[in-house]
């Protein structure tokens, strides 16, 4: 299902593909995922340890804290996974990075 990529050390944004939430630790390049609620449908999922790494490339979305790395924005609704409705124009206004 699509699914959007913000990249904090490229500066970028992409769609990606993933089948659901065993394939975000892939995209992520991490071990470990958590994820906060960006409204009633999409979450945005990361790095558990992106706050505590002196890791470069963090970004903010809308006033969510920074996030270091990368970070997958997808849509769930009843704990299932489907495909984002966010397009890449609304996040880009919505994503600063820092």
């Amino acid at each position: 299902m699509r699914a959007l990529l913000v990249n904090g050390l490229a500066q970028s944004m992409s769609e990606v593909d993933i089948g659901g939430v065993k394939d975000l630790a892939l995209v992520l390049g991490v071990e470990s995922v958590v994820g906060d609620s960006l409204d009633s449908e999409h979450q945005i999922f990361f790095d558990e340890d992106c706050f505590i790494k002196q890791t470069n490339g963090r970004f903010q979305i809308d006033a969510l804290p920074p996030i270091a790395g990368k970070a997958v924005l997808a849509r769930v609704v009843d704990g299932e996974f489907s495909g984002v409705t966010l397009g890449l124009n609304e996040i880009e206004s919505r994503v600063k990075f820092l």
